[in-house]
């Protein structure tokens, strides 16, 4: 250890103002633009986890789903989804989410713990005011027969 070193008042601090001097590729930080939405929902879940009662005992990060949340009880998959502009419509769900929603349920069907797991879509931004779109979003069973046969194509069994 060096005496300059020794005299850092954070250890680390003078290779910390390093990386500033760098140069670097942006790239990163464009794309952790887009998960900011993400990533906020990922340490509110997770600080639940610090509670003693009620909360999860586990917040994992992408495995299965974007997070899941393990209780003693029951996980908690959640697929979390961004949209920079516009609403979403059922439509809009079913291609981009409820379609990882549907993988997951399969793989989980496979691994035989399907029961134990509940899937989630949450979704930045409104859903459009389409009724189709507020009935399937109010519950789930309203789906239409196009909504279904998407679904369906993804891998989910059709239970009709």
């Amino acid at each position: 250890m060096t005496d300059a070193t020794k005299q850092e008042p954070t250890p680390g601090i003078r290779n910390l103002a390093t990386i500033a001097k760098v140069t670097s590729d942006p790239t990163g930080l464009d794309t952790f633009a887009r998960y900011v939405w993400q990533a906020k929902q990922v340490v509110r879940q997770w600080l639940t986890c610090l509670r003693e009662q009620d909360g999860p005992a586990f917040a994992v990060c992408e495995q299965i789903e974007d997070l899941a949340l393990v209780h003693s009880d029951k996980v908690r998959l959640i697929q979390l989804k961004t949209r920079d502009k516009g609403s979403w419509s059922v439509v809009a769900m079913c291609e981009s989410g409820l379609d990882a929603l549907v993988r997951s349920y399969v793989n989980a069907r496979k691994a035989k713990c399907h029961e134990l797991y509940s899937y989630e879509l949450w979704l930045e931004g409104t859903t459009a005011p389409k009724a189709d779109t507020a009935s399937f979003v109010r519950d789930p069973t309203t789906a239409s027969n196009d909504v279904r046969a998407r679904l369906v194509a993804h891998g989910l069994r059709d239970v009709s």
